[in-house]
């Protein structure tokens, strides 16, 4: 029966030489497919602020606080209400609809 090590005293002879094969096999004298320096990202400073909107790769994001002093990015929302509405050729909901469908939610008070 095989020991663990902390028992024994003793490696295990099968898991040193599993370690060492592992170990042989990622060590080459080849050097990396890619230089360093082509795999590090390029970034770019933006002038940006809260409330501004940026695209990137053909996606648009909305600048905002992340609530510790910066700004953070986060997916824009692309479309009002009234939009979407006159896209999907519906109408807004009158408050009394509105409260017929959702006046059992609970309310933030907001508006």
């Amino acid at each position: 029966m095989r020991g663990f090590p902390y028992r024994t005293g003793k490696p295990d002879p099968v898991l040193v030489d599993a370690a060492l094969r592992r170990r042989e096999a990622t060590q080459t004298d080849q050097p990396a497919a890619v230089p360093l320096e082509e795999m590090a990202v390029k970034t770019k400073k933006l002038d940006v602020r809260i409330g501004d909107r940026v695209e990137i790769d053909g996606r648009k994001y909305d600048v905002v606080s992340d609530k510790v002093g910066g700004i953070t990015l986060e997916p824009a929302v692309t479309q009002t209400v009234d939009e979407i509405v006159s896209e999907k050729g519906g109408r807004t909901l009158t408050a009394e609809e509105f409260g017929e469908h959702f006046g059992h939610l609970p309310s933030d008070g907001e508006g």
